[in-house]
């Protein structure tokens, strides 16, 4: 039962990966002007069919049943499985930059919003928590213009002209102090 409802899981994830992989380049191609490129991959059990990762993940299973079986948990299955995060063919997680990081969050996250879109037909809002600290003017405005097609929330510790918002309140101390 655990291989037969993992395999369907680890299908679906392979799946939506592959998705965000493909809006997610575009999008990190832009906020970094083709200077990196992003690589995203399912880090787990694998195959094209759910019958196919069936079978692999219960010849896993068997393998691993009694280091799992003292463990006390199962070691392998979509619970353990990751993603794959690479710029420029190196681990994100390990070799990059906190701008490098962050915008490869935002990368992600500007794909999930494409693919909210694709399936339900219009936009979430977006909230985006200080953010444009971390990158460079040149992702700073590439953020803030694919950002406009989506209605956004922006904090941010300093107004700069970078951001041309509708309103901006400033809040001091937990009081709104200006609202244009």
């Amino acid at each position: 039962q655990l291989a037969e409802v993992g395999a369907k899981i680890i299908i679906s994830r392979i799946k939506f990966i592959n998705k965000l992989h493909s809006k997610a380049t575009q999008i990190h191609n832009k906020l970094t002007n083709n200077s990196e490129e992003l690589f995203l991959e399912y880090n787990g059990i694998t195959g094209e069919t759910v019958e196919e990762i069936k079978l692999k993940f219960l010849q896993m299973l068997k393998e691993n049943y009694e280091k799992d079986f003292n463990l006390k948990y199962t070691s392998v299955g979509p619970h353990r499985d990751d993603i794959k995060i690479k710029i420029n063919n190196l681990d994100v997680r390990s070799m990059g930059s906190q701008g490098q990081k962050r915008t490869v969050a935002l990368s992600l996250k500007l794909a999930e919003l494409e693919i909210f879109k694709d399936e339900q037909s219009e936009y979430p809002i977006l909230l985006l928590d200080d953010v444009l600290s971390e990158l460079d003017v040149n992702r700073r405005k590439t953020l803030l213009e694919l950002s406009k097609k989506v209605q956004t929330i922006l904090t941010c510790t300093e107004y700069t002209e970078t951001v041309n918002p509708n309103k901006i309140f400033k809040i001091e101390n937990g009081k709104i102090l200006k609202n244009n």
